[in-house]
């Protein structure tokens, strides 16, 4: 399996280092190459936050849910799709696994989302369309500590039948 894969970890504390432009299209990249239910890709779209202004203002909305990351990754689905969350999370992933390859930290964020979701501000300063909600946010940057990735070689039951 992947190196990346078996040690992705989920990161909350990063450099003030900005992502470069290759970094950036590589995680985009990812993004496309993103599963779609049904191939629905019209229910999905990234909104990629670098501005530090902006940034600041999602981070306040959001009581600091982004941890201060150089770049957030915020998934927007359709209200209305069966298959939209699902969609987000696999872009989730995808997002995820990408930054560790490129030696990047990541997490998964669904506390801030409905902070987001709930504020005009937010959706403004997301441009977010009719019938559209922020369904996860990916922080992605330089991980400011290494932490040791913890034996998941049986996190969860497996039942083979």
């Amino acid at each position: 399996m992947s190196d990346a894969v078996l040690n992705r970890r989920a990161v909350r504390k990063y450099t003030d280092e900005s992502l470069t432009d290759a970094q950036l299209e590589k995680l985009v990249a990812a993004f496309q190459a993103t599963p779609a239910g049904m191939g629905q890709f019209e229910v999905m779209e990234l909104k990629l936050v670098t501005s530090q202004e902006t940034r600041a203002k999602l981070e306040s909305i959001a009581n600091g849910a982004f941890y201060g990351a150089p770049a957030l990754f915020v998934i927007a689905t359709k209200s209305d799709s069966p298959f939209a969350d699902r969609d987000g999370s696999c872009a989730a992933e995808n997002l995820m696994i990408e930054a560790k390859e490129l030696g990047l930290g990541s997490v998964y964020i669904l506390g801030g989302t409905m902070a987001l979701n709930k504020s005009q501000e937010a959706k403004e300063l997301l441009n977010l369309k009719d019938g559209y909600e922020v369904s996860v946010v990916v922080p992605v940057g330089v991980p400011a500590e290494k932490n040791e990735v913890p034996d998941r070689s049986s996190r969860y039951q497996v039942e083979r039948i």
